[in-house]
C-alpha cells in the first residue's frame, strides 16, 4: 500500500524524548492508512502497552486518530469538563475543520487507561470528549 504521508503536523509531533519506532500500513473502514508509533527514545516503557504517541493518517495525510499515553502526564491536573470541551473544539477546528461544526458532543468525562512502565502498571487519567458525526455516523474522541 502506497502512502503520501511524510510527517505529522508540527502541533501533533510527540514530545521531546520520543522518536518514531514504527510505521505501519493498514486499512481502516476499507481505506489505506498509515500508523506512526512514537516511543520513548531511551527505550523505557516501550512496546505494546507502554508509553507512546500514535497517529493514524489517511493516505492523503489527514489525521484520523491520535493516542497519547505518557506516564509523565500524570502530574498534570485534569481539565474541567468545559475546558476539555473547548480543547476538543479547538483540536477539531484545526485538524478536521470539514466536520468540526457538525460534531455532536455525546459526553465529557474522565477516562482511565493503563500504561506499562518498568516500575509496574500506571493509571493515566485524562478527560475524554466523545463526539458523533451524524453525516458519517462515526464517533470521534
Amino acid at each position: 500500500m502506497q502512502s503520501t504521508v511524510e510527517a505529522p503536523a508540527a502541533d501533533l509531533a510527540p514530545p521531546s524524548g520520543f522518536t518514531l519506532q514504527a510505521t505501519t500500513t493498514a486499512t481502516m473502514d476499507g481505506a489505506p492508512v498509515t500508523i506512526l508509533r512514537h516511543e520513548r527514545s531511551d527505550g523505557r516503557n516501550s512496546g505494546l502497552g507502554g508509553e507512546h504517541v500514535t497517529l493514524v493518517l489517511s493516505a492523503e495525510g489527514r489525521l484520523l486518530g491520535l493516542t497519547r499515553m505518557i506516564a509523565s502526564d500524570l502530574s498534570a491536573p485534569l481539565p474541567s469538563e468545559a475546558d476539555a470541551r473547548r480543547a476538543a473544539d479547538a483540536f477539531f477546528a484545526a485538524h478536521a475543520p470539514d466536520i468540526a461544526e457538525r460534531l455532536q458532543t455525546q459526553w465529557v468525562k474522565p477516562h482511565t487507561e493503563i500504561v506499562r512502565t518498568v516500575s509496574g502498571p500506571v493509571e493515566v487519567i485524562g478527560m475524554k470528549v466523545k463526539r458523533y458525526d451524524p453525516q458519517s455516523r462515526a464517533y470521534a474522541w
